[in-house]
C-alpha cells in the first residue's frame, strides 16, 4: 500500500501508513525512502535511511542514487565508501 500511495504522489498518506505499521521490514523502509526520493524529499529520505535499523544493498543503492541525482555527489561518495557489500548496481551509480 505504501508503494501505491507513492505512485499516486500521496507521500503524506504513505508516510502515515509507514509510521502506523506495527512491524516494518527492510522492504517497507526501502519503499518509503524511495518514495521520499522520487518526490524530491532528499533530506527526509536521508534521515529515514540513517534511522533504518537494518540496511541491505538495495537500501544503500537507493540513498546513494538519491544523493547523486540531487546532486550531492560528495555525500553519495561518503556513503558508497561506508558500504560493506556492493553489487553491480552500486558500482554503476
Amino acid at each position: 500500500m505504501i508503494k501505491g500511495y507513492i505512485r499516486l504522489d500521496q507521500v503524506k498518506e504513505a508516510e502515515r501508513l509507514f509510521y502506523e505499521m506495527p512491524l516494518r521490514n527492510v522492504v517497507s523502509w526501502d519503499t518509503m525512502i524511495d518514495g521520499y526520493a522520487r518526490n524530491g524529499l532528499t533530506q527526509q529520505a536521508l534521515d529515514l535511511f540513517r534511522r533504518m535499523p537494518e540496511k541491505n544493498v538495495v537500501s544503500w543503492n537507493t540513498i546513494i542514487t538519491t544523493l547523486v541525482q540531487c546532486p550531492k555527489v560528495d555525500g553519495a561518495q561518503r556513503l558508497f565508501d561506508q558500504m560493506k557489500e556492493r553489487d553491480v548496481v552500486s558500482w554503476t551509480l
